[in-house]
């Protein structure tokens, strides 16, 4: 049985082996895709283009599991923040910090792989920080300035303040 994370770090490698397209295009196919899995999984999701405006609900694209019948929240699944550059990785890699989803994942496109590692690297750092509940992370990477354009992915799973 294939858990979230591995259905979601295999579908964004497929797709971002043979995209072509700019950052727009990239993010609108990478929260189609994110989507697909979810209605797969039954779970509603939530992100701008979607919501039918410029904003997006609390993150760039939500999981959420409701209960059946009185329709409340049960649980965030997933929670996502995009950033096409390095630029705000950090900023928006606190707003998953702070979220209690069961998956907090974090999509960015950096120059090089070195700079892929040293962001997540950071990532890795603040999460330990974070004193909240026990909390796993994934980090999804495109790297498009070098000849071999590819995908870098690295989960890690925080408890007690430590990097498991």
């Amino acid at each position: 049985m294939h858990t979230n994370e591995q259905i979601i770090t295999e579908k964004l490698h497929d797709l971002w082996s043979d995209f072509k397209g700019n950052d727009a295009e990239w993010t609108r196919a990478t929260f189609c895709a994110l989507e697909e899995i979810g209605n797969q999984l039954g779970y509603k999701s939530l992100y701008s283009n979607k919501c039918g405006g410029p904003g997006e609900w609390l993150w760039d694209f939500v999981w959420i599991e409701h209960d059946p019948t009185s329709q409340n929240i049960m649980a965030l699944p997933l929670v996502v923040e995009s950033e096409w550059t390095t630029s705000n990785v950090q900023y928006d890699f606190e707003k998953l910090i702070v979220s209690r989803a069961q998956l907090r994942l974090i999509i960015f496109q950096a120059q090089s792989k070195e700079q892929a590692d040293q962001e997540i690297s950071k990532c890795r750092n603040r999460s330990a920080l974070f004193r909240g509940d026990p909390a796993k992370y994934l980090a999804a990477c495109w790297i498009y300035g070098e000849s071999n354009q590819h995908s870098v992915l690295e989960s890690w799973f925080v408890q007690q303040n430590k990097i498991m």
